[in-house]
């Protein structure tokens, strides 16, 4: 049962601000009677003691004895490479004070062992001992079962103070090569700022919190849910006043979107994990389920562009389509200006051919920020905006708190571009489960980077938003340059479900991209490949996973971008 606690905000300068704060040891806390603590004397223990009664004394942990160490640092499998970092810093602290530095080792392959063990995070050891039930995310606890201590907080903010609580303890306890820990049993909050609107629940359950978004979009998920955790969290949200907009179930789960007067809110059960996203009102997209009502133009026709590059490098992405009521959805757009300058091009072709009397883009689906799918956006923008018209830019964020692979340069770049020569266009971002109609093509979203566990993004290709098209009844999955992590999340949440007649093959057939599990499931008859023929004839490409491609459908039903100036049309009726 999850139960609804008080909203909290986030503000990005006050997170900015806050690890500096940490760094200086101070925590704030509003308690019960609205009294806010301060400073590490606000830590209190977490073990409960009957009134007026000495708590019991901790025993001496002997960590380190004459530069011989006695410990070792463990992380759990699952929840990414935060706990790792963390369990990491504590590592060096150790070593600093003794010469010698503890073996860091993630849970699942770690050894049985007498050794004393620091364990960092949600580890399989520390829900044996039952200490975290009950933790709330704002909290984080030290705390000690035998001759083993463990960490526990389920959100960066929080396990950056724990981490740094217990390096200092680790600090003032050594002496001459020896660490001998005392008074290492600490509570306390920290101060996460999540935005309003966001509910925050109790859970028994394992659970995370962290940004997705930019700096403006956050998450929480609940491991090991299920149909009553996701029906009683979405039943409790009337209550803080959010209307329900959509709601419906698929082969990866179930799905809910809700809204108040500043944020929307994507409610999922997939994978045996809850999650919640928030996301600003302004830049969310919250269309109707149905398809809309127009006067058919044309037929709706896919267009791949030819890609710029040298040699083997021949690689990049500009695909778009033209729907039924005569407007353009594009999928990115490849690297340079003269890109730019191919898009637009083609763009007036289709719309002198087909006698229209603009060039309306409905939406601009940009699957991630690389320079070889959107370099060339900004010169798009800054050439062609005035003879264009853009309704919406679909744009999903990236996010520090995610991973290593946060990487916003070109993320700002674009968005820079239209806030400066398209500021009428709307910038949205999509999530996993949503279901809408552009003209006559329907769209599933089936994955976003929020479908990562917090701290597992470590290349900025499994940033990609994956997209499933519905074209005259043939259905395109829309790839980007999804990675293995992506595609393992995939496989796994849909299984046959993948199926697809179309595939957009993913990081142009070079690994690391889409797997042999994977393409079986799709079991596509037709590959639309954005790459140049040098590429694709490169040993660059011909990888196990391309090999296999291209024998389930044969060379025929292949669709090749080739170089710039080229655009191969694909017609979805047969």
């Amino acid at each position: 049962m999850l139960h609804i606690c008080r909203p909290v905000r986030w503000a990005l300068l006050g997170c900015l601000l806050l690890g500096g704060i940490l760094l200086l040891g101070s925590c704030t806390r509003t308690g019960g009677e609205g009294t806010p603590t301060t400073g590490p004397d606000a830590l209190t223990p977490p073990i409960q003691t009957e009134a007026g009664a000495d708590p019991a004394p901790l025993p001496e942990l002997v960590l380190a004895e004459n530069g011989e160490l006695n410990c070792r640092i463990v992380y759990p499998a699952e929840g990414g490479t935060m706990f790792a970092e963390y369990a990491q810093s504590l590592a060096d602290t150790v070593r600093q004070q003794v010469g010698q530095e503890p073996s860091v080792v993630r849970e699942s392959v770690m050894k049985p062992s007498d050794t004393p063990t620091i364990y960092v995070g949600p580890t399989e050891a520390l829900a044996r001992t039952g200490a975290d039930r009950g933790s709330a995310w704002d909290e984080w606890q030290i705390v000690a079962e035998g001759n083993d201590i463990y960490v526990i907080a389920y959100c960066p903010v929080a396990l950056s103070r724990a981490t740094t609580v217990l390096n200092g303890r680790l600090r003032n306890c050594a002496e001459d090569g020896s660490i001998h820990l005392t008074d290492y049993e600490k509570a306390g909050t920290v101060s996460i700022g999540w935005a309003d609107e966001l509910p925050f629940y109790e859970t028994e359950k394992t659970a995370w919190c962290y940004g997705v978004g930019g700096g403006t979009s956050y998450e929480v998920v609940v491991a090991g849910a299920d149909e009553d955790d996701f029906s009683s969290y979405i039943a409790q949200l009337p209550e803080l006043r959010y209307t329900e907009h959509s709601r419906r179930e698929s082969a990866a789960g179930s799905f809910a979107t809700f809204s108040n007067d500043t944020q929307a809110l994507y409610v999922s059960l997939t994978g045996g994990e809850l999650r919640a996203v928030s996301v600003p009102l302004d830049e969310a997209f919250l269309p109707d389920d149905a398809p809309p009502d127009f006067e058919p133009v044309c037929d709706t026709t896919g267009y791949l562009l030819g890609v710029s590059g040298n040699g083997t490098h021949e690689n990049g992405m500009g695909m778009f389509y033209l729907l039924a009521d005569g407007s353009f959805l594009i999928y990115d757009m490849g690297n340079t200006e003269q890109d730019a300058d191919q898009l637009y091009q083609r763009l007036s072709s289709v719309a002198q051919e087909h006698q229209l009397p603009s060039i309306r883009i409905s939406a601009w689906m940009v699957t991630h920020c690389h320079g070889d799918h959107v370099g060339g956006f900004p010169s798009f923008m800054k050439k062609y905006a005035d003879r264009v018209t853009l309704e919406l830019l679909m744009l999903n964020l990236t996010d520090a708190d995610q991973g290593s692979a946060y990487a916003p340069s070109l993320e700002q770049a674009v968005q820079n571009a239209v806030a400066q020569y398209s500021p009428g266009t709307r910038v949205v971002r999509l999530q996993t489960g949503q279901l809408f109609w552009l003209a006559d093509v329907q769209v599933e979203v089936l994955y976003t980077l929020a479908d990562l566990r917090q701290g597992t993004f470590s290349n900025y290709n499994d940033s990609s938003t994956v997209t499933r098209l519905t074209v005259n009844g043939k259905t395109v999955l829309m790839t980007g340059d999804a990675a293995p992590p992506t595609w393992q999340v995939l496989v796994e949440r849909y299984g046959a479900a993948l199926k697809s007649d179309y595939l957009q093959v993913p990081h142009h057939g070079v690994q690391p991209g889409g797997t042999v599990a994977a393409y079986d499931l799709i079991a596509p008859e037709y590959l639309i490949w954005p790459a140049g023929k040098s590429l694709y004839d490169s040993n660059l490409v011909q990888t196990e996973e391309s090999r296999h491609l291209i024998q389930m459908v044969g060379e025929e039903n292949i669709y090749l971008a080739g170089s710039i100036g080229t655009m191969t049309e694909i017609s979805f009726s047969q």
